[in-house]
């Protein structure tokens, strides 16, 4: 995900699955790399259903 704004350097980034599907209740979001510009996240599914999940995220100047 690119953020909208560049950071000077890279941010703590904060995030978590938000949805009411229940094949995507018990998931997880795992931040995988963060640059000044973008991170990555993983998001982890203990289910093998192909679900569509939303993020919720934040991203803090250090």
């Amino acid at each position: 995900m690119t953020f909208p704004t560049p950071f000077s350097a890279a941010p703590r980034v904060l995030c978590q699955v938000v949805s009411s599907a229940a094949s995507a209740a018990r998931s997880s979001a795992v931040v995988t790399s963060v640059s000044t510009t973008a991170m990555t996240v993983r998001v982890d599914l203990v289910s093998s259903a192909t679900v569509t999940v939303q993020l919720h995220w934040q991203a803090i100047e250090p």
